[in-house]
Formats: C-alpha cells, structure tokens, sequence
C-alpha cells in the first residue's frame, strides 16, 4: 500500500508539471482515509479499519470544457489468528465533463464506479464462510 501510495503522489507531480503548460488551471489532491466495517459470523464478529487513499485530479482545458478523474482503494487482510482470517477490498473510479456555453448554459456529464468485497475463510476446513460482493455503477447527465 504504502509503494502504491509513493507512485501515485511521484505521478500526480509529473502530471501537474506536464498539465501546467497545456491546461489553464488545474487541482491534484491525494488524501488517506479509514474505513470500518463489522461482520457479524456465528460465535464471532470480525472487525475491519483498513487505511486507504483517494486521488483526484481536475483539468480546465479552456474556458468551456473542464474534465476530472477520481480513484480511492481501501484494502486489508485481517487474521485473528485463531481459525478465520478475513480480506476486504474497496476500490472507486469516477470521471465527470463539464462543458459551458457562452456562460448560458452547461453540460455536465458524471461516471461512477464503486465496488467492494468482503470475504472470511476458516483456514482449518478451507471454507469460505462469509463471501460479500457488491458493485454499483452510477452515469449522469445535467443540463442547466
């Protein structure tokens, strides 16, 4: 996690020094965050608070069109060292358009994407005792 999160800022810089000379104005953020979650199994609960990170980046490539990126990914294996271990997986992308008309009207278009999985194992039998999977996609027009 902490290489991932080492690249991503090294890469958000090259990005901002590139876009510097063809974007007008620009936003590059990365920020970590925690996460928690519960799952309830018979006789048990096992706890989850993974750290994670989302990045961002806004572009305005003229006075009309601006376009932004998003990415986050929450992960961690937890082991309670007695006979489950358990794995949970978070991951988010979204990208939106923005686009003006003569300051009259706008065009606003938005993807998102998340999805996050949750699973627990007993590793004496090598059964899956819990096994969590959701998805969701996300698309929107705004005019205005």
């Amino acid at each position: 996690m902490k290489k991932t999160i080492q690249s991503i800022v090294i890469l958000s810089f090259l990005l901002t020094h590139l876009l510097c000379s063809i974007a007008q104005a620009h936003e590059v953020y990365i920020n970590t965050s925690k996460v928690e979650h519960t799952i309830n199994l018979p006789q048990q609960e096992m706890a989850f608070d993974s750290f994670g990170y989302n990045a961002f980046i806004s572009l305005d490539l003229s006075d009309a069109l601006s376009l932004s990126f998003s990415r986050g990914e929450w992960t961690q294996k937890k082991d309670n060292h007695e006979v489950l271990v358990g794995d949970m997986a978070i991951r988010s992308v979204g990208s939106a358009a923005h686009y003006s008309i003569n300051d009259a009207w706008y065009l606003s278009l938005f993807y998102d994407k998340w999805q996050d999985s949750i699973q627990a194992h007993n590793k004496k039998h090598h059964l899956k005792v819990y096994d969590e999977y959701n998805h969701a996609k996300s698309y929107t027009v705004m005019v205005n």
